[in-house]
């Protein structure tokens, strides 16, 4: 039954692309397609040995046609259900490097089968892996049911019992989900940071020669490095703030060959307060 796979991978595919990472999903579901999903495919009105096929077919189609650094594969009834046979064949036909499994904690039996009880988090991810060459990478939690209170719990038990990273895609930070899929992945966080400074750059060359004053965000001594080779005769440019990201070393040193004045907001999380003025940078 609903659990939130969808909203899930909407908001990951989201969260990817604003992070600087080209990301796509297909759609496996009726409301996916019917929300103008552009690739995708309702398995449930497929037969069932068409259904691994039109699944990579439209993984294909995504690849050819959007030149992705990602694709994201919308998921479907748990591999373990009595009933449903769609994940199976989404696991095979997309052959996924990466899964995320989404678990409401407080659900005792599932939706739409009352007789049966809920899996746990564990069980599922062992059936997975047992059955496909791929690895369970993260857990999203639905919250229902649950106060904050007891939501912050399970996120920290499931980490902790899983070794896996855990967050709610609705009330935590999208970043959650992005750094769940960098951590897997660390040749994609490449990506990010190299667009991240492409961003920055292009940021810096507007205001140098608009002579504005102006906000440049930046997440990595990288950013500052790279900013500095692309722009060597700008040392001493003023009237820049700099506001220092997940390294603050990376703001310093900017601030140090630029000649420029350090505003640093927030410690290890990034961008915290008074992001208004940003005109491109990690938050």
């Amino acid at each position: 039954g609903a659990i939130g796979k969808r909203t899930t991978a909407t908001l990951l595919v989201q969260a990817l692309n604003e992070r600087g990472i080209r990301a796509v999903m297909v759609g496996t579901g009726q409301t996916t397609l019917i929300q103008g999903g552009k690739y995708g495919v309702a398995l449930d009105a497929l037969i069932p040995q068409f259904c691994s096929g039109e699944v990579e077919n439209q993984v294909v189609a995504a690849f050819e046609g959007e030149d992705p650094d990602i694709i994201v594969v919308e998921g479907q009834g748990s591999l373990s259900h009595p009933a449903y046979l769609t994940s199976a064949h989404i696991l095979r036909g997309s052959l996924p490097a990466g899964v995320i499994v989404q678990h409401a904690p407080k659900r005792k039996v599932r939706g739409d089968f009352p007789m049966v009880a809920m899996p746990t988090a564990a069980s599922e991810i062992a059936l997975i892996e047992a059955f496909a060459a791929t690895t369970v990478i993260g857990v999203t939690i639905n919250h229902e049911g649950m106060s904050d209170g007891e939501l912050a719990s399970a996120i920290a038990d499931h980490e902790l019992a899983l070794g896996l990273p855990v967050t709610d895609p609705l009330t935590r930070p999208g970043s959650e989900l992005v750094d769940m899929v960098l951590g897997a992945f660390p040749a994609l966080a490449e990506r990010a940071l190299q667009q991240t400074c492409c961003d920055l750059s292009a940021s810096f060359e507007e205001l140098h020669h608009s002579k504005k004053r102006q906000r440049l965000g930046c997440n990595d001594t990288w950013c500052g490095d790279a900013l500095l080779e692309q722009h060597p005769g700008s040392r001493g440019v003023t009237g820049i703030e700099v506001v220092a990201g997940r390294q603050d070393s990376a703001g310093r040193r900017i601030a140090s060959e630029f000649g420029s004045e350090v505003q640093q907001f927030g410690g290890g999380g990034g961008c915290t307060a008074d992001t208004s003025n940003l005109r491109r940078g990690v938050q």
